[in-house]
């Protein structure tokens, strides 16, 4: 009785997971649009960081340099 119902509760449990993996499949997950939203906020984080970057650069290029160490 005990292998009987331990091969039944296998075949649930594998059937479920198939199941899983078949739906996954068919219907994949919905875009969160939070998830794009906080994508852009570090997308602009970045390009603040690199126009700072640049100005930093150009005012070291071009003879502006206020740290004596760099310059």
């Amino acid at each position: 009785m005990a292998d009987r119902t331990t091969k039944i509760l296998l075949a649930a449990i594998a059937l479920g997971l198939w199941a899983n993996v078949i739906t996954g499949q068919i219907q994949p997950a919905a875009a969160d649009a939070w998830t794009f939203k906080k994508i852009e906020r570090h997308l602009d984080g970045i390009e603040r960081h690199l126009n700072s970057i640049e100005s930093n650069f150009s005012s070291l290029t071009s003879g502006l340099c206020l740290n004596s160490k760099l310059c």
